[in-house]
């Protein structure tokens, strides 16, 4: 029987300081092998978890923010891709308390726990989610109680002139739930070795760089986690490309076969997206007197009932150092029907992104994107949907909007197994 391997992602919360876990030149830009591979697309089982009275809502967040992290992944692996229908399929279910005490797991290629925090008193305050492998199947742990630190001095030294002292950055449970963004960037990391991805190894520099806000992440498979402080993370093309390296173009295996339904829906509105909308083909911004844009990463979203969710990237930009939030609308091109409108705060250099669920509730046809900020518009973008579902669709899809604080930077560091990164001072 083949041993189990455990990836975890062993965490830091400290101030920023340099680790001692140094990384050559010539040993980084590179993802780290892993020994697990699926050979067909998988079916990914999230277990409801046990009540917590202090979380009443756990469980909705919890599934909900691990269901956005799937659709994530799946809308990203299929861009680009050839065909109007999905290959790269994750096939999501939950599986509610009730169920899972005679519930047959075999039948899960990636399952997904959820605890308070490390059972093992040795591992607490190291690690925010674990995936391990064993006979062909991802398990998947995320821990969900926040974490923070207090820092203190330790004297280590002394002469007849000098003290010398230590920071002692010691961690505590804040008895929170741990920020959105953690659980974000924890359960999309590790749903990244559930798919075939071992960490991506950049270099000290990048590293630190990274941790402090100063550059975007790489890779979503970067060992550090960093939560708070930055405006952007997400999969990445390197991931996307990392994952097609390992199973090619054409899904995790066999592409799904087409229904006539769909097939029908395909020719019905193919040519007619081609022409009547080839100007949004570009999603090029229409600028307005207030300076600013924006823009869609897709100019088409395809429903289907092997996907019957997709994400929507909404980006564009403002004059930097603005006070105030960028207001952002979809509507029904057709019917005229505002369908989503939101807030986004723009970042110091008038830059902003979001990210929207397009469900069932699209249906079929072209729609608009609006972005204005004190009543002047930035600008107008388009895109259309395909909507081939045929058989409706179990409960619902909620959709977060994810605004990121610009408060301290929370670094879940892989590179340590304790918190006694120390500073001297004279």
């Amino acid at each position: 029987m083949k041993p189990a391997i455990i990836i975890g992602i062993p965490l830091l919360i400290l101030l920023i300081v340099p680790h001692d876990n140094m990384v050559f030149a010539d040993q980084v830009n590179y993802f780290q092998s892993e020994d697990f591979k699926l050979t067909h697309s998988p079916t990914i089982c999230a277990f409801e978890p046990q009540p917590d009275s202090q979380f009443p809502n756990l469980s909705q967040l919890l599934l909900s923010r691990t269901q956005y992290a799937v659709l994530d992944w799946q809308n990203h692996l299929n861009l680009g891709v050839p065909s109007r229908q999905p290959v790269w399929i994750l096939n999501y279910k939950e599986i509610p308390l009730n169920q899972q005490y005679d519930f047959d797991d075999s039948t899960c290629d990636i399952t997904i726990h959820y605890e308070r925090e490390p059972l093992d008193p040795n591992e607490q305050f190291q690690e925010a989610g674990l995936t391990s492998f064993y006979n062909n199947q991802a398990n998947i742990i995320i821990y969900y109680l926040g974490i923070d630190v207090k820092q203190g001095e330790v004297l280590v030294g002394q002469n007849a002139n000098y003290n010398y002292y230590q920071f002692q950055y010691t961690p505590f449970y804040t008895n929170h739930l741990a920020s959105y963004p953690q659980l974000d960037m924890t359960i999309t990391h590790e749903m990244g070795h559930a798919l075939g991805l071992g960490h991506y190894i950049v270099s000290n520099k990048d590293l630190y760089e990274i941790d402090t806000g100063q550059e975007n992440m790489p890779s979503i498979m970067i060992p550090d986690i960093v939560v708070n402080g930055v405006t952007s993370f997400s999969i990445t093309p390197l991931d996307v490309n990392e994952i097609k390296s390992i199973y090619g173009d054409n899904g995790f295996g066999q592409p799904p076969s087409t229904t006539d339904k769909f097939s029908q829906i395909i020719n019905q509105f193919g040519n007619e997206l081609s022409s009547s909308q080839g100007s949004a083909q570009n999603s090029s911004p229409i600028e307005s007197s207030t300076s600013g844009s924006v823009q869609v990463d897709a100019n088409q979203v395809l429903l289907s009932n092997n996907m019957n969710s997709s994400l929507l990237y909404i980006s564009g930009s403002i004059y930097p150092n603005v006070n105030g939030y960028v207001d952002l609308m979809i509507t029904d091109q057709q019917g005229g029907n505002i369908m989503w409108d939101s807030e986004v705060r723009p970042d110091n250099n008038g830059d902003y992104n979001q990210k929207v669920v397009i469900t069932n509730e699209y249906h079929s046809g072209p729609y608009a994107v609006t972005a204005s900020y004190n009543g002047n518009s930035l600008g107008t973008t388009s895109f259309n949907v395909i909507n081939g579902i045929t058989v409706p669709e179990f409960g619902s899809v909620i959709s977060y909007v994810f605004l990121l604080p610009f408060v301290y930077v929370i670094i879940f560091q892989s590179h340590f197994r304790g918190l006694n990164k120390k500073k001297p001072i004279v």
